[in-house]
């Protein structure tokens, strides 16, 4: 008779692409398996298009079948790989189940950071591909006003809006990697779903969700200056209440002369 897979927790863990990373994988896996417990891993965290930690797991997840949720957090260098590569590497991950959580304000703030130089690319992983191939996306935040990134206050809304602008996301479509998709990962049941107690559900009301964004922020108002008089009247915003509008892009701001 199959064994009923009860799931008693996870650990995490830093992949390291190097010599020692597929043994390390096999040996994990078969720890996490004898144990009952699902696997988040820090992978390619870095710029270097020669890291592919990602591929290694999804093989040696495909290798053990193994049984649990695996979690693969960053993956950063899959941006900067060539295509084909990326293109292997993506079917590598959707066999063997895994999914991806992009960190945008941590690794917007410091991948491909070198001094006196700006940036040429925003750290995140190709997002839009990894869905269109069927691969489980989330959006979270791993550092908060620490060595790593010293900015932040934990609020889940505020990483997803920087999401949306870095990774010029549909909002209409991408509310599930903060809602739906993130609680299926997590293995809450119902999570981000319409419920009796949830008003219809984080979908019901993301025109108040997009008005957030589009906003000035609840905590400081803007201060205007106008012929050396100051005015602290927050800009009125037009209504975004239909997911229509916001997914064609339409974001107004009310103006006065």
């Amino acid at each position: 008779m199959p064994i009923a897979w009860r799931r008693w927790g996870g650990v995490g863990a830093l992949a390291l692409d190097d010599e020692n990373l597929p043994a390390a994988l096999s040996r994990m896996l078969a720890l996490a398996q004898e144990r009952n417990l699902d696997l988040d891993f820090h992978a390619d965290e870095n710029d270097d298009p020669f890291s592919e930690a990602l591929r290694h797991i999804a093989d040696a997840v495909l290798r053990h079948e193994f049984p649990g949720r695996v979690l693969c957090g960053h993956c950063c260098s899959l941006a900067v790989q060539p295509a084909a590569d990326v293109v292997e590497t993506m079917a590598r991950v959707k066999a063997a189940g895994l999914a991806v959580v992009s960190l945008p304000a941590c690794n917007l703030y410091l991948q491909d950071r070198q001094p006196g130089r700006t940036p040429r690319w925003r750290g995140i992983p190709p997002l839009h591909e990894l869905r269109a191939m069927g691969i489980p996306i989330a959006v979270g935040h791993d550092n908060c006003r620490d060595p790593f990134y010293p900015f932040g206050d934990h609020d889940l809304l505020a990483a997803w809006a920087i999401a949306v602008l870095v990774g010029h996301l549909t909002p209409s479509e991408w509310i599930g990697s903060i809602t739906g998709t993130a609680a299926d990962l997590l293995g809450v049941d119902g999570g981000g779903t319409p419920g009796p107690r949830r008003a219809g559900g984080f979908c019901g009301v993301c025109g108040p969700l997009l008005r957030r964004i589009a906003g000035p922020s609840p905590k400081r108002s803007p201060g205007v200056s106008q012929r050396g008089r100051g005015d602290r009247t927050p800009p009125q915003l037009s209504p975004i209440d239909g997911i229509g509008a916001a997914s064609a892009g339409c974001w107004s701001w009310a103006t006065t002369a």
